[in-house]
């Protein structure tokens, strides 16, 4: 017996299969970019389970994908400078947080270093140490090496602060759900089970990258607190506001900065405020004689509004849209 025919093929179903799924596609594909070696190294650090929701045989997942179009941005800029390829870069997750996790679009889960505070003062010490150096050197800032947190500068930060253990795998961050996708919902409350900070072992700029993404999630900003939305927003300004960008960046900086007005633009304007100022003035006094040059205008206006006025003739319709029903 034949089989069945395939239903009728629809593109606008078929397009938002594919939007569904694209996320959950790449990650997989991502999660296979690991060795071996990288794999089972990520699960002796951080556990056989998901780090975010606890879930058993979790896959082993980008934090930075190795397709993230932003990455020589942000080598530009001096922010990335772990391996894309090692523990510094993988995060254990199930499928479904991993799902979302890669829904760059509308993330429904991301993580960030619960301390975002020391981040903001370690970028403003360092680029205190690099005024300087510029300053004594007349080196360009640009030009001067950027230092940021690693993951062993993190970890020894909340050690000192006596937040975690010295046997502690790395700095705590918070786990932040943006959707209720756990268990699709049918357990309220369960996001606050998991939204303890927990520890992680990789590089901290890396989770920086996936929170700056989701500062543009309108489910961000109605979530998470007002002040880590704040101290967020404030250190992507100070990471991204020296001259440490490309010549495409500034070439299309300059495309969308005023320009510096000019003498000429200056006189050019105030020459047209004068006679503005003249014609208000005439025509104050000039009301009858300007509403009957307005009556006129008006009607003048009409008339070259018309394709085919009263004195149109057959010919003149017959030569104007024969070309347009040949064509037909």
């Amino acid at each position: 017996i034949a089989p069945p025919p395939p239903p009728p093929y629809s593109r606008r179903s078929s397009a938002a299969h594919t939007m569904t799924t694209s996320s959950s596609g790449s990650s997989i594909a991502s999660s296979g970019l690991f060795s071996a070696a990288t794999k089972a190294e990520t699960l002796r650090i951080a556990g056989t389970t998901c780090w975010a929701c606890s879930t058993r045989a979790p896959e082993i997942c980008h934090v930075v994908p190795h397709h993230d179009p932003q990455i020589p941005v942000w080598e530009q800029a001096g922010l990335f400078i772990f391996n894309y390829k090692n523990t510094q870069n993988t995060i254990p997750l199930c499928g479904s947080c991993h799902n979302e996790f890669d829904m760059s679009l509308d993330p429904g889960y991301v993580f960030v270093p619960t301390d975002i505070q020391y981040f903001i003062d370690f970028e403003r010490r360092d680029r205190a140490r690099r005024e300087q150096i510029a300053t004594d050197t007349a080196v360009p800032l640009s030009a001067l090496s950027r230092q940021v947190p690693t993951s062993a500068d993190y970890k020894q930060h909340e050690i000192d602060s006596n937040q975690i253990s010295p046997t502690a795998i790395g700095g705590r961050y918070n786990r932040v759900f943006l959707k209720q996708f756990l268990h699709n919902g049918q357990i309220p409350g369960i996001e606050k089970t998991f939204s303890t900070p927990k520890e992680w072992h990789g590089a901290p700029l890396a989770s920086i990258r996936r929170a700056f993404a989701a500062l543009a999630s309108p489910r961000f900003f109605i979530i998470v607190d007002a002040g880590t939305h704040h101290m967020l927003e404030e250190l992507r300004q100070l990471y991204f506001s020296d001259d440490r960008i490309s010549s495409e960046q500034v070439s299309l900086r300059d495309v969308y900065r005023p320009q510096v007005q000019t003498s000429q633009k200056r006189q050019l304007e105030d020459q047209t405020n004068d006679e503005s100022g003249r014609y208000n003035k005439k025509a104050k006094h000039q009301d009858t004689g300007f509403a009957g040059t307005a009556s006129a205008a008006n009607q003048c206006r009409e008339h070259t509004d018309w394709v085919l006025g009263p004195e149109s003739t057959t010919n003149d319709v017959v030569r104007l849209y024969a070309p347009v029903f040949s064509s037909y």
